[in-house]
């Protein structure tokens, strides 16, 4: 259980960040986020709009839009991990493979599952992480969708050319924090 002085000390880390010039948003963004990354700590097991809804203070249609509007994610968590570590760092690129049994999902495909050792129907997220070689710690950055093999076809891709993609669009983020991949 948090208590009040760690709870204060999380906000304040927060605040800091949310003032860094490198993440613009306006002041209800702003209050919006702290009630997010706050209800994120409280509220037990998987979250999901419905019970934003039940334990925060806005309804639950406002935190669907409020996730659908676009956000720098990235620079955000960028900002927090620079600010926490002063070690030896480097950037981790980790495709994760998502069992998924629906047929209406977007970007169903078939992706490599490292635990079963073959390709498995469902979906596949790139996850960018930033390491403290020191710290033996991993700071989340961003997740994206990776597309399956049929749309990369259509763009003449391949899986790697996608890879490097994801990192291609995110380089100048990336290299404030290190150069090291």
């Amino acid at each position: 259980m948090m208590n009040r002085n760690e709870l204060d000390q999380y906000l304040e880390i927060i605040k800091r960040v949310l003032l860094n010039s490198a993440v613009k948003i306006n002041e209800w963004r702003e209050s919006f986020m702290h009630e997010m990354l706050l209800l994120y700590l409280i509220i037990p097991g998987r979250i999901n709009f419905l019970q934003l809804g039940c334990y925060g203070r806005l309804d639950e249609q406002r935190y669907r839009q409020q996730f659908e509007r676009k956000c720098d994610r990235l620079s955000f968590n960028a900002c927090l991990a620079d600010s926490h570590t002063d070690n030896l760092v480097a950037i981790a690129f980790d495709p994760s493979y998502i069992s998924k049994s629906s047929k209406c999902t977007p970007y169903l495909g078939r992706f490599w599952s490292g635990c079963a050792k073959s390709t498995k129907h469902g979906l596949e997220i790139s996850g960018i992480g930033f390491i403290d070689v020191d710290l033996h710690n991993c700071f989340h950055l961003e997740a994206v969708q990776t597309l399956p093999a049929k749309i990369l076809e259509q763009v003449r891709w391949t899986l790697t050319d996608w890879y490097l993609h994801v990192l291609r669009s995110r380089k100048e983020i990336l290299q404030r924090l290190t150069s090291h991949v």
